[in-house]
């Protein structure tokens, strides 16, 4: 569940005290799907507390490792920022941190910057804001930033630091009193310019209790070393020393002490190069000549000017092993290890050599060989060093782990994932056993319970495209028809190897999910070079044997991966077969649907003309048009097919909806029987975004951008308004659970600021328009909902086989990149 405003974060992420008081309705979230901000620097694992934190869109995601720091599932998010964060970095601190806290730096790309304090308690992410800065006015960017701290006796005193790209460094001394976790004292320092270039990359180090460096790398190809005092006697910032070497921009930057020294590790395209920093007692100037040594500065005592440290900067490496742009690069927390990801698709961990002093090598390799990767953008180490956590430029993660204690050999391992786009659609199968959805980032996704781990994980990734998807539409357990900004339908059937992985990962009898075998095809496709959307590489006939069945298919000899697929093989071996291209749209598509029997697929696109506003109606079985339906003036939002397939409701651009009839003698015949144009044309006054039938078909609603939902009555015949709410916030999305519970229908209605209500009506008693019909409402999004769904089946989506009719589980699609899905128990 997501937490409100930033102004108030000093809330437990998973319901409020408030939520809990409400009798009638209890929502857990059962599964939450994002991805990273696809951007460098938005992926951060705390040493401190054991919490990975990252970015995604404007809101901050935590992931709870369990048992040997595996990372297998989103638990919470938070609202942080209203536009997207571009550089999220946990502090370091000074001297060991105790008190299970730690502080978490976000810069977005408004020029905010917010410190954060994170606990973990009972399990369960605590998140409360101390510190709001930056500059809004501007709306420049923060490029970087970091920070360290340092404990005293009842308070933390947090360093911040972070660039905007006019060239200038900010940094912040914050005083966080520890019991109420508050800012007690926010002094600023005097900001330093580097005009013409920019600062790309910052670490904060503090090396004494007096002393702090600031490490910045620019676009000069230069490290400037800047020095400050921590008792902030003086405010000014004094530049120390430069450092040269690197060719081009430096773009990833990371200090650590180690024993008595400081290491620093600088990337840039070419190379990676390590710094030591020799801490030396008063006024200990080398006088030997020594090839290693790049510079010398001193740190001084404000008031006596007496010099209380000399620090040596010696080069101890040049890294060179990577082929493309080093975009992070992180120390071990307690060996003298380095990891660099790079965008050549590898990360490297380097050593230094036991043998040659000043040799580094690199013991370890990983990463992505070949396929549509396109390089990783970041990567961290756990606490223990076991495990890495990376992330790639689609926004995709990715994990490897230590066999054992002792062992050099890594093994790629499942973890946690989602969208890096706006999620404009989903669509549960028609047993209720996965959920797809559709992105910006245009890629279509498939969900399912993993039964060994006891949560819901990506499956599949049946469609990579070419263009942003729009809508998408399940036809059956094996078929799932999609839309995107083209003018065509594209469908896509099941293959083989998602049907052994419903059978291996989610332990779901394939035989009764897949009763006709022949419809699961060929196990390969592929997207060619240059190409648009899936091929089929190879097909096998299994239409010729009748008799078999979905065992007997699976069961062949196929390449399979078994268990929770990894992101490489996701991308690459879990795509769907297309089967077929539909044509006829003159513009892109808009919304699809499919009636609940699967014979038929009703379409439209994006008009701005009367001639464009048409609904096609086609055949599922030999997928040709069948039938036009003239409704509308301009782009048809969204269609839904009546639970009896008799009716399909529609609404539009133009403030209007229309149902239209399918004719008793040909069940692809269609007429329009009736629209709201004719008798209620002033009862929406702007753009219907969303509809929905009841599951006797008797009532539809109908939400628009003027904020109203409204209640329709439907006879067969004629229409008749029964209710009209006004809300606070646009409608965008409604569904009804698929069941009357207790006699009411339960409704279940998105908003524009993210939030969902759900309400109960029992028509019969007239109670439409008492207070008592909202059985509950939050905000699950930092972002409007573009669609909810009910699953079609009750009962726990976790729990194979459980029909607990107390149990909804209710999927939401929205524009902050994520796909929820919400467990309603009704009391």
């Amino acid at each position: 569940m997501l937490c409100g405003n930033a102004e108030n974060m000093d809330c437990l992420l998973e319901m409020d005290q408030a939520d809990k008081e409400v009798s009638e309705c209890r929502v857990d979230i059962t599964f939450i799907g994002r991805g990273c901000q696809r951007s460098t620097k938005c992926l951060n694992w705390s040493k401190v507390i054991n919490v990975v934190a990252f970015a995604s869109a404007g809101d901050i995601c935590f992931v709870i490792p369990e048992q040997n720091n595996r990372c297998i599932a989103i638990k919470h998010a938070v609202k942080a920022h209203d536009f997207p964060i571009t550089c999220l970095r946990f502090i370091s601190w000074y001297q060991y941190n105790s008190f299970g806290l730690d502080y978490l730096i976000t810069g977005a790309a408004d020029g905010t910057i917010r410190l954060w304090a994170v606990q973990i308690s009972n399990k369960t992410v605590v998140v409360k804001l101390i510190s709001n800065s930056g500059n809004v006015t501007t709306k420049r960017p923060v490029n970087c930033c970091a920070g360290a701290a340092f404990s005293e006796a009842y308070q933390d005193i947090a360093i911040v630091s972070y660039a905007i790209p006019d060239g200038s460094v900010v940094a912040e001394q914050i005083a966080i009193d520890r019991v109420s976790l508050e800012e007690t004292e926010k002094r600023s320092y005097e900001r330093i310019m580097f005009q013409p270039a920019l600062i790309v990359s910052v670490a904060v180090q503090i090396i004494s209790n007096d002393n702090i460096l600031f490490i910045l790398g620019t676009t000069s190809n230069n490290v400037e070393i800047i020095c400050a005092k921590l008792a902030f006697i003086s405010s000014q910032l004094r530049k120390a020393v430069t450092l040269q070497g690197h060719t081009d921009w430096i773009t990833s930057i990371d200090i650590r002490a180690y024993e008595n020294d400081i290491w620093l590790a600088s990337g840039g395209q070419e190379s990676i190069r390590i710094w030591r920093f020799e801490l030396l007692q008063g006024n200990k100037m080398r006088v030997n000549s020594d090839t290693q040594l790049k510079a010398q500065f001193t740190l001084f005592d404000e008031e006596t000017k007496v010099i209380t440290y000399t620090i040596n900067v010696t080069l101890q490496g040049v890294l060179n092993a990577h082929e493309d742009w080093i975009c992070s690069v992180e120390w071990h927390s307690s060996k003298l290890q380095l990891l660099s990801a790079s965008n050549d698709k590898t990360m490297i961990i380097w050593e230094p050599s036991e043998s040659a002093a000043g040799l580094w090598f690199d013991s370890v390799c990983v990463g992505d060989v070949g396929g549509q990767a396109v390089g990783f953008f970041g990567a961290c180490f756990s606490p223990d060093g076991y495990a890495i956590l990376a992330y790639s430029y689609f926004g995709g993660f990715c994990s490897w782990q230590i066999e054992k204690e002792g062992s050099s050999y890594w093994k790629s391992v499942p973890t946690f994932g989602g969208h890096s786009g706006q999620v404009r659609d989903i669509t549960w199968d028609p047993t209720g056993s996965y959920l797809l959805s559709c992105s910006h980032d245009q890629t279509t996704r498939c969900y399912a319970p993993s039964a060994n781990h006891g949560v819901i994980s990506e499956i599949a990734r049946p469609q990579v495209h070419g263009y942003d998807l729009t809508s998408i539409a399940s036809i059956s357990s094996s078929r799932f028809v999609s839309g995107a900004d083209e003018k065509i339908l594209r469908v896509f059937a099941a293959p083989r190897n998602f049907v052994e992985t419903l059978k291996v990962v989610s332990k779901y009898d394939c035989q009764k999910l897949f009763p006709d075998p022949t419809q699961i095809v060929g196990y390969n496709a592929a997207i060619p070079a240059l190409g648009l959307s899936n091929k089929i590489t190879s097909v096998v006939n299994i239409e010729s044997n009748e008799n078999s069945s979905a065992d007997d298919t699976i069961n062949q000899n196929v390449p399979f991966m078994k268990g929770v697929p990894i992101e490489e093989c996701l991308m690459q071996d879990t795509l769907w077969p297309e089967i077929h291209k539909l044509y006829g749209h003159g513009f892109e598509v808009f919304t699809v649907a499919s009636n609940h029997s699967g014979t038929l697929i009703a379409s439209a696109c994006k008009a701005s003309r009367v001639e464009s506003a048409t609904i096609i109606i086609w055949d599922n079985k030999e997928w040709r048009r069948r039938c036009e339906l003239q409704c509308h003036k301009l782009t048809v939002v969204q269609l839904a097919f009546s639970n009896n397939d008799s009716f399909l409701l529609s609404v539009s651009r133009d403030r209007t909806f229309a149902i239209s009839v399918r004719s008793l003698q040909d069940p692809f015949e269609w007429k329009l029987q009736l629209t709201s144009e004719q008798k209620f044309s002033k009862v929406h006054s702007r753009i219907i975004w969303c509809c929905a039938w009841t599951p006797d078909d008797k009532y539809f609603v109908t939400g628009a951008r003027d904020k109203k939902l409204c209640l329709w009555h439907f006879d067969g015949d004629d229409i008749q308004l029964i209710a009209e709410r006004k809300h606070l916030y646009a409608v965008t999305a409604v569904d009804f659970a698929p069941k009357l519970w207790n006699k009411h229908y339960i409704l279940a209605v998105g908003f524009e600021n993210g939030e969902i209500e759900i309400e109960k009506w029992n028509l019969r008693q007239n109670d439409i328009n008492t207070s008592d019909n909202c059985l509950k409402r939050w905000l699950a999004h930092s972002q409007t909902i573009n669609r909810l769904k009910f699953r079609p089946k009750q009962g726990s989506w976790l729990c194979n086989g459980d029909v607990n009719i107390h149990i909804w589980e209710l999927a939401s699609a929205s524009n902050d990149h994520s796909v929820v899905v919400h467990q309603l128990n009704l009391l």
